[in-house]
């Protein structure tokens, strides 16, 4: 069906901009038409209903799918034994619902190298337009620091830059014309913002996620993008805020940071969250609940205080959802990774030259992954959508292979939008 094979990337992209990219906060007024659960249900509903039921039912194959759904499922159950019950019901829903229709969407879209650069190039335009309304309209606080205009904190908005910048690279090296303007754009507002926010988790994870991403090149591409990712770091610290350059020396007198020191430091909340996982280990203190945790704990022991977010990923999963919640978030991690590895590798096993050669896809996660150490996102937007278009690419290279289609790389998009065909670098 030809219309439905060209509106549902759309569809995706939409969703991606919506749910992942955060969009609608750079527009506050339209907040109450909640545009995100609309176009999900609205979405969703109309690519099902055009799918078939063969091919929808084939989507809950994906283990990627199936950890999200069962994540968002254990939290829902999990909602009624929280500290908070319904604080966790109220957050549940409101993210596992377009998270999981995402998903769906995703996976029920034609899985083609074409669709999924779309995509994935749809997905660079949404952040690119969120960072820049960040610098635009966004808070600085009192330490120099860029936030987002709502819930992207500058650690946030780092992680969100950090999980890009792969993305807008292999989209500059794949595309040409404005799309490639447009990518390469992204490439220096995303390092831009990293600066200005001061995020040390960040500025951690782009380190992660570029030496991943140099790393997944083949031949001469490597060499030449570890030149140029030294020279654009030089060149970035040099040119960057002092603001900066002082929040990044701290790191190396981490045993004097207040998150070493202090009990509202990292560290100390770590040790509190184990304490809460221990203390309920089955269904945790509930989805969003940590806070509450943490006001609990501040009357129990007479103490004024700061209600901390739990600042670790997960350490959040396990003491908000339990054993259960926190292997459903491990497993999500994991199946997603997998994928990614198998994206990352020029050659498949046997020799074989990979036919869909992504290695952003791993160095985005690894990012994710990396920031996460240092963040609330358990439950993170745009983790979501990250995977989601993961499970997409785990499609999209099984079709490939099927196919026995070319080397990615010999798929060079025009600035029109069509795709040419160049003979691949013999090696």
């Amino acid at each position: 069906m030809p219309g439905f094979a060209t509106a549902t990337p759309w569809i995706a992209i939409a969703l991606l901009a919506l749910f992942a990219a955060r969009l609608p906060e750079l527009v506050p007024a339209i907040a109450p038409l909640r545009p995100t659960l609309v176009v999900a249900v609205a979405g969703s509903a109309w690519v099902l209903g055009h799918s078939g039921s063969e091919k929808s039912t084939r989507v809950f194959s994906s283990p990627i799918l199936r950890a999200m759904l069962f994540y968002g499922a254990w939290a829902v159950l999990a909602a009624p034994f929280a500290i908070w019950p319904k604080h966790a019901l109220l957050n549940a829903i409101p993210i596992f619902t377009p998270a999981v229709l995402l998903c769906t969407i995703l996976l029920l879209t034609a899985p083609t190298q074409r669709n999924l650069d779309l995509i994935t190039f749809g997905f660079v335009c949404a952040v690119l337009a969120q960072l820049v309304g960040a610098m635009a309209t966004g808070i600085i606080y009192a330490e120099g620091r860029l936030s987002g205009t709502d819930s992207l904190d500058p650690n946030d908005l780092a992680s969100l830059a950090a999980l890009t910048f792969p993305f807008a690279i292999a989209q500059a090296q794949r595309r040409g014309g404005l799309a490639r303007i447009i990518s390469l754009a992204t490439v220096v507002v995303a390092v831009v913002v990293l600066m200005r926010t001061g995020s040390r988790g960040g500025t951690i994870a782009f380190a992660v996620c570029s030496v991943v991403f140099v790393a997944g090149q083949n031949g001469r591409r490597r060499i030449l993008y570890a030149v140029l990712f030294a020279l654009g770091m030089g060149a970035a610290w040099t040119l960057g805020p002092p603001e900066y350059r002082t929040r990044m020396a701290t790191m190396l007198a981490l045993d004097e940071d207040y998150n070493n020191t202090e009990y509202e430091g990292r560290t100390q909340i770590r040790q509190r969250a184990k304490e809460y996982f221990l203390a309920d280990p089955v269904f945790g203190v509930g989805m969003a609940n940590f806070e509450a945790a943490e006001g609990r704990r501040l009357r129990e022991t007479y103490r004024r205080g700061k209600w901390s977010a739990p600042h670790n990923a997960y350490w959040q999963a396990l003491a908000e959802l339990g054993a259960v919640g926190g292997a459903a978030f491990f497993a999500l991690l994991f199946f997603a990774g997998r994928v990614g590895w198998r994206l990352w590798r020029p050659v498949l096993p046997g020799g074989r030259p990979n036919p869909l050669h992504r290695p952003e896809f791993l160095s985005s996660l690894l990012a994710f992954a990396i920031a996460a150490y240092f963040l609330s996102h358990a439950y993170f937007w745009t983790m979501f959508g990250l995977v989601g278009m993961i499970a997409l690419a785990d499609r999209a290279l099984d079709h490939a292979i099927r196919r026995g289609e070319a080397q990615p790389n010999a798929a060079v998009a025009a600035p029109g939008g069509s795709f040419r065909m160049q003979r691949a670098r013999r090696r």
